[in-house]
């Protein structure tokens, strides 16, 4: 694909020589502020440095927070970051600081918590004035140059605040020290008044019921995100109790967000969400970790629900993924920009003439009705977002000129033959196509690794593994993120269990212990470098403006909390180690008054719950010889089982202190032949050479 890669374009223009302008952001590995390091606005890194420069220089500091994909983040720059009389009056009574919220979001989560306190909301970009000693004290989003529908423009802030500086500095410090320590008291939490108990997970269910939209799936109104984290832990409550209604809520759901224009009919994909309650009209961007979550539950579903076309859908998001996000050096990029040619959406849109240009033959028609394309269009300017208006019983059997012969009419997508959506995509593909954002990311890389072994691609997810891991390996930190030989060391919580899960998820498909070990270690490096002492985790190492934050909920990203607590859960079963099932109920019960008020909001951190409480299914496979990505088991894979393919020489030469003891020993392959255990709370049945037999002693999700 022919792709505009944001960093090439940055780092082969970035000299002083071609530029009038050139600034500390040069220096940086992330094209977020890279996109930045030629503004006249003299940026800094966040760092001690620029808060001792504007101690020094007795200056108020505006913080600028914001990221790659982000649109209304370029109009600001656009419009003030690369204003000559705005950048000369921001550097005259201002030190400026621009950061990518993700490669700290850290800094981003601590005065966030300022920005809704000050104003009510939050939103990116994220514009927050501080003290020299790092205290906020003035906050908003994006600002217009000027003045507009009775709000102040930007040139109006800086020039109110620059006077106040002067006039009412001491009023504003005050301020500053209260807002301060009313974010402190965000972190101190309540403590728990009750236990874990089953009934949490029907509450949590009942709130899914009530919040969702019977009309269209999901569960809130316009925007409407995926919510890919509620859904799996309703998948996950569906496969241990058969329920109905539950079932209704995901296959609705995900039926609805795959035939709707967030997902990119054309290319595959999940766009960022949809400005609207029917799915159609998304929000353009892209994001590595809507894709990865994403992809997980739509393959779960499909082998859980039997629906095939939800198999296409998380397949189309991998070929997706691989073709426009995989990195020469190996690991994932982190988004594509919703704009083109400076606007939004422009890549992904149609006029109907087009396709009838494109598209040739009988079945012309067909294919542009499918899509849903019009004369009068969906989106502005009489253009066409492609979506699916058909569902799987109405599209058939007016439709059957886009099938292949023989295929099966009555299932739809699944077997539509791709050759008219191809056309479309090769002309799509000689478009100026957004720019991408080309630093990855550890946490989501972390993600991805998981997603890619739900796709059976063990060899990407090996790889992208053995990149992060690397560093991990020489001296026992995690490096955050990389643009080419450019990297950025710091040590989140996030880091460590997202990708602590992956490579879990990666030993458990292939059987080498190299996985397991590391991911061994970092379980125990979250304990050592991020606990609090009260069952939850730091955000990072590192504090900012002398905090140390705890992220408690899922949001956009699983909480590094909810996913500790699932590392920390897979790991007692799978080792029987009591040290992880205590930090797991820890977790889950420091959370509880949070849960009882609000479950769905800490979904992640329900998949924890749920197998302490249920625990799940284990399939030992013992394989006569090592596992090279052999998908045959894949089947076998369920929200409540853990699945672990090992070789029978592993578990011969198995050290006698080695964690896996306990469950793997005594296992081996009868006859040479591939061998099933299947064990629940710790006791096996007897093995099988013979998976359909396997299979009747599994449980189904109707029986409890």
């Amino acid at each position: 694909m022919r792709v505009v890669f944001l960093t090439l374009l940055l780092l082969t223009s970035c000299s002083s020589k071609s530029h009038v302008h050139t600034n500390a952001l040069i220096h940086e590995a992330s094209p977020y502020l890279l996109q930045h390091a030629h503004n006249p606005v003299d940026w800094l890194p966040w760092g001690d440095a620029a808060f001792e420069k504007a101690r020094l220089e007795n200056k108020p500091v505006f913080l600028s927070v914001g990221y790659a994909a982000c649109h209304w983040c370029h109009v600001m720059e656009h419009e003030s970051f690369k204003s000559e009389e705005i950048a000369e009056f921001l550097n005259a009574h201002f030190v400026a600081i621009k950061v990518d919220r993700e490669e700290r979001p850290d800094v981003d989560h601590h005065y966030m918590l300022a920005v809704q306190k000050m104003t009510g909301s939050g939103g990116w970009p994220m514009s927050v004035f501080l003290t020299p000693d790092r205290k906020p004290f003035y906050a908003g989003t994006y600002w217009a140059p000027e003045a507009r529908y009775g709000r102040p423009g930007f040139m109006d802030v800086l020039k109110g605040l620059a006077n106040a500086w002067e006039t009412e500095r001491d009023s504003l410090v005050l301020s500053a020290a209260q807002l301060h320590d009313a974010i402190h008291e965000e972190h101190v939490l309540a403590p728990a008044q009750s236990k874990l108990s089953p009934a949490l997970l029907d509450f949590a269910v009942r709130e899914s019921e009530r919040n969702f939209d019977s009309a269209y799936g999901g569960f809130s109104r316009a925007p409407k995100f995926p919510h890919a984290m509620e859904l799996a832990m309703l998948l996950r409550y569906y496969s241990r109790t058969g329920n109905d209604t539950v079932k209704h809520m995901v296959e609705f759901t995900l039926d609805n967000m795959a035939r709707g224009g967030i997902f990119d009919q054309i290319g595959g994909g999940f766009h960022r969400y949809s400005t609207d309650d029917k799915w159609l009209v998304p929000h353009f961007e892209k994001m590595l970790y809507d894709n990865a979550l994403l992809m997980q539950v739509y393959a779960d579903a499909a082998k859980l629900l039997g629906r095939t076309d939800f198999a296409r859908v998380s397949d189309d998001c991998h070929k997706w993924v691989n073709r426009d996000l995989s990195l020469r050096e190996s690991g994932y990029a982190s988004s594509l920009d919703a704009d083109s040619e400076g606007e939004e959406g422009k890549y992904y849109v149609w006029a109907a003439e087009e396709w009838r240009t494109i598209l040739t033959g009988e079945t012309r028609d067909d294919w542009i009705a499918f899509y849903g394309v019009t004369d009068s269009g969906n989106f502005e300017n009489g253009l066409n977002i492609p979506f699916r208006p058909f569902t799987r019983d109405s599209w058939t059997p007016k439709y059957t000129s886009v099938l292949s012969d023989g295929d099966d009419p009555t299932v739809g997508y699944d077997t539509l033959i791709p050759s008219g959506r191809d056309k479309i995509l090769a002309a799509r593909m000689l478009r100026i196509p957004p720019a991408r954002d080309d630093k990855a990311l550890c946490d989501w890389n972390g993600l991805m690794i998981t997603a890619l072994v739900r796709q059976g691609d063990i060899y990407q997810a090996k790889q992208t593994a053995t990149i992060f891991l690397s560093p991990f390996n020489n001296d026992s930190e995690l490096v955050h993120s990389f643009l080419g030989e450019k990297e950025l060391r710091v040590q989140l919580l996030l880091d460590y269990a997202a990708f602590g899960n992956g490579l879990l998820d990666l030993f458990c498909a292939t059987g080498d212990l190299h996985w397991f070990n590391n991911a061994y270690k970092l379980a125990d490096e979250i304990e050592r470098r991020f606990a609090t002492g009260d069952g939850l985790y730091y955000m990072s190492e590192d504090s900012v403006a002398g905090v140390r934050s705890v992220d408690l909920y899922d949001s956009a990203l699983p909480s590094g909390n909810s996913l500790a607590g699932n590392l920390f859960v897979k790991l007692y079963y799978l080792t029987g180690e009591v040290k992880f099932r205590d930090r797991a109920e820890k977790q889950v019960n420091a959370l509880m008054p949070y849960l009882e008020r609000m479950p769905t909001v800490f979904s992640q951190a329900l998949l924890t719950a749920e197998w302490l409480l249920y625990p799940p299914e284990q399939v030992v496979i013992v394989w006569p010889q090592p596992v090279f990505g052999d998908t045959k088991y894949s089947g076998l894979i369920a929200p409540n089982r853990q699945v672990i393919n090992i070789w029978g020489n592993v578990i011969e030469n198995l050290p006698n202190d080695h964690p896996l003891l306990p469950l793997l020993s005594g296992k081996a392959t009868a006859d040479h032949t591939t061998t099933y255990y299947l064990c629940r709370n710790f006791t096996c049945e007897l093995p099988t050479t013979e998976i359909e037999q396997l299979r009747t002693s599994l449980k189904k999700p109707w029986q409890k």
